[in-house]
C-alpha cells in the first residue's frame, strides 16, 4: 500500500504539477531560474511523498525524496541540454532513453526508501483507499498525462514529414486522453465490446484519409494509446495478483 501512495505522489508530482515551461527552464542550470524550477519541483516531490503516505514523524522521507529526485533531476536535465541541437530523429531517440531512465531511478529510489526506511502506515488512509481503489487511480492517472507525453516522444520523429495542414489547437491531445479513459473504463468494466467499438469507430473516422503518413502517424498512436489502457485494465483485472507481488516484492 505504501508503495502504491509513493506512486501515486510521484505521477501527481512529475506529470500534473509539472509544465512545459517548468522542464524548460529546469534545462537552464546556469540561471537562478532554472535553479528555483529545480528545488522547487523535488520540493513538490518530497511534500507530496510526505502527504499522501501521512506518516507525520517521519521526516527522512521527504528530505530523501527530495534530495535524491533533485539530484537525478539535475543529471537529467544536463543530458537533455546536450541534444537539443541534435537531428530530430536522434534527439527523440535520445529524449526515449532518458525518460526512461530517469523514472526507473524515481522507481529504484522508492524501492529503496520501502526497504531500509521505516515507514509506518497510516490506517486512517487504509481504511478510505484499497489496493483496488488506490490502484484504479493510479491507472487512471497513468493513461492521461504520462502516456500522452511517452506517445509525443515516439511519434516526434515523424512530425516533421507530415503535411502542414493543422488541426484544432490541442484537439487530438484531449482525444487521446478521452479515447484512453473510456478504453481503461472499458476494460475495468468488462465490457470489451465496447472497447472493440471505440477501436473501430476511430478506424472509420480514419477510412477516409488520403494522406497515408498522416493515417500511418495516428495509427502508431492509436494502437500505443489503447495498448496502455488495456495493460493496465489487465493488470488491475488481475484480480490484485500483480500488484500483490510487486508489493511483496518492494517490502
Amino acid at each position: 500500500m505504501i508503495f502504491l501512495q509513493l506512486l501515486c505522489a510521484h505521477i501527481v508530482a512529475d506529470f500534473y504539477l509539472q509544465s512545459h515551461d517548468i522542464c524548460m527552464h529546469k534545462m537552464q542550470l546556469l540561471t537562478g531560474k532554472g535553479w528555483i524550477c529545480q528545488i522547487g519541483h523535488a520540493f513538490v516531490h518530497g511534500l507530496l511523498a510526505y502527504l499522501f503516505v501521512s506518516d507525520w514523524t517521519n521526516w527522512h522521507l521527504p528530505l530523501l525524496v527530495f534530495v535524491s529526485h533533485l539530484i537525478i533531476d539535475i543529471l537529467k536535465d544536463i543530458c537533455l541540454s546536450k541534444i537539443q541541437y541534435k537531428p530530430n530523429d536522434v534527439r527523440s531517440n535520445w529524449e526515449c532513453v532518458l525518460f526512461f531512465i530517469d523514472q526507473a531511478l524515481h522507481m529504484l529510489v522508492i524501492w529503496i526508501l520501502l526497504k531500509y526506511v521505516n515507514i509506518a502506515e497510516n490506517t486512517a488512509i487504509c481504511n478510505i483507499l484499497d489496493t483496488k481503489v488506490l490502484s484504479c487511480i493510479i491507472a487512471y492517472l497513468i493513461v492521461v498525462k504520462p502516456t500522452s507525453i511517452l506517445i509525443g516522444m515516439f511519434t516526434q520523429r515523424w512530425q516533421n514529414v507530415l503535411s502542414d495542414s493543422r488541426g484544432l489547437h490541442d484537439a487530438g491531445m484531449w482525444i487521446g486522453y478521452t479515447e484512453r479513459v473510456l478504453a481503461l473504463t472499458f476494460m475495468l468494466l468488462g465490457t470489451y465490446e465496447a472497447l472493440g467499438f471505440l477501436i473501430a469507430a476511430k478506424s472509420l473516422l480514419r477510412f477516409q484519409e488520403t494522406d497515408t503518413k498522416r493515417t500511418e502517424y495516428v495509427l502508431v498512436g492509436t494502437l500505443f494509446s489503447f495498448g496502455v489502457a488495456v495493460l493496465l485494465g489487465v493488470i488491475i483485472n488481475s484480480d490484485e495478483t500483480i500488484i500483490n507481488i510487486l508489493n511483496n516484492l518492494l517490502m
